[in-house]
């Protein structure tokens, strides 16, 4: 039933579109289905028994069967079992695309500080895609009110020299600027030892519609007083 919508749903010029931004897994691993498709398939299939049986079904063979996994996740409303499927699946993460698609509303209603304990032992881990998935929920649930200073350590904290781990961090460091500038602005010129994660972070910030042309400007100089020494 599921392998026969994905094949039927397929497009081409999407598949190749996919497999071109999607370059660290096997080609014939992607279908090439839209976002939107597979996203009303899972809630379609949503609290069913094949949705049960499918989330145990690990690991998945084609891309897209990961993503109609991450929105069925997304769906659920119940934080304990969120957190055995989240358990169950994460290690199967093997792609950019499926770790940021998964963010799970509930996330937004428990407590923070159940959820920081979760995203502090994901940091934790030596596999690449936990670290970002954990970075990731910072970026997405604690940038704005519930923001602290102390969350931007978190995230520097995790060890790796990945590419996509320290993008999401640059990409976290950017969102946090954007609300609380000043904080963020001292912590990117004194914490920052890192020349990769720095300059990745400058240049989301550059590239950002978030900031103004003063800060834009005070940013470039932090990079070239970073030259300087």
């Amino acid at each position: 039933m599921l392998l026969h919508f994905l094949f039927s749903s397929s497009e081409e010029t999407y598949k190749s579109f996919m497999q071109k931004i999607i370059k660290n897994i096997e080609r014939d691993k992607i279908i090439g289905v839209r976002t939107d498709k597979l996203k009303t398939y899972a809630k379609k299939i949503e609290n069913t028994d094949f949705a049960d049986d499918f989330l145990t079904s690990l690991p998945h063979k084609y891309f897209e069967e990961n993503q109609i996994h991450i929105f069925l996740l997304n769906l659920i409303k119940e934080p304990n079992l969120l957190f055995d499927k989240l358990e169950e699946f994460l290690p199967y993460i093997d792609n950019w695309a499926t770790c940021d698609g998964l963010r799970p509303k509930i996330f937004n209603k428990i407590d923070e500080k159940i959820l920081l304990s979760k995203i502090e032992k994901y940091i934790n881990s030596k596999e690449i895609y936990i670290q970002r998935f954990a970075i990731g929920l910072l970026n997405s649930y604690f940038t704005k009110d519930k923001f602290d200073r102390e969350y931007l350590f978190l995230a520097l904290s995790a060890k790796s020299e990945d590419y996509y781990v320290k993008m999401m961090k640059a990409w976290f460091f950017t969102t946090a600027l954007s609300y609380h500038y000043l904080t963020v602005k001292e912590f990117l010129e004194k914490n920052i030892d890192d020349e990769e994660i720095f300059n990745m972070t400058v240049q989301k910030i550059l590239d950002s519609r978030c900031f103004s042309k003063l800060q834009k400007e005070e940013i470039r100089k932090l990079k070239i007083k970073r030259r300087k020494k």
